[in-house]
């Protein structure tokens, strides 16, 4: 369905908690990604876009069901007065429930905010999970992410 936005070697991600540089392709364990500066064990990282954040989630296992509020009130802390979010799903191979109710209910928040939410990166499966689901009426997904380079 939709390809990741280019990762450039100067494209540069940040913890959501110090906003310290860190590597999402880290070798630890995709359940123990850590800040190296602050030791925040990390479920996104960010990375400045404009007048955007893209909000990555490179630890899916992290995402738990009953944290749904909180994680979404980390993004848009993490977001500060940017209201205009981006999610790169492309590390992602299986994009559970959980991740699904967090972008729903991060979407409904930042429609309310009057911001907007664009989710690009899926994977043809997880594209084709959220259409069986009719969610791709609901969710705004780029199939073209590079246009979303000059936001």
């Amino acid at each position: 369905m939709s390809t990741p936005l280019k990762d450039a070697q100067d494209v540069r991600f940040y913890c959501p908690v110090c906003h310290g540089q860190v590597n999402p392709d880290s070798p630890e364990p995709v359940d123990s990604l850590h800040c190296e500066a602050c030791g925040q064990t990390l479920w996104f990282v960010q990375r400045p876009m404009n007048e955007a954040w893209m909000v990555v989630a490179p630890v899916t296992e992290l995402i738990n069901e009953g944290d749904t509020v909180k994680q979404v009130g980390e993004v848009l802390s993490a977001a500060g007065d940017r209201r205009r979010l981006i999610v790169d799903l492309s590390r992602l191979r299986f994009l559970p429930n959980s991740v699904i109710k967090v972008l729903l209910a991060l979407q409904r928040r930042l429609r309310t905010l009057e911001g907007s939410l664009m989710i690009c990166g899926l994977h043809p499966a997880n594209y084709h999970a959220l259409r069986r689901a009719r969610l791709t009426t609901v969710l705004n997904i780029c199939d073209d992410p590079e246009v979303l380079l000059d936001c």
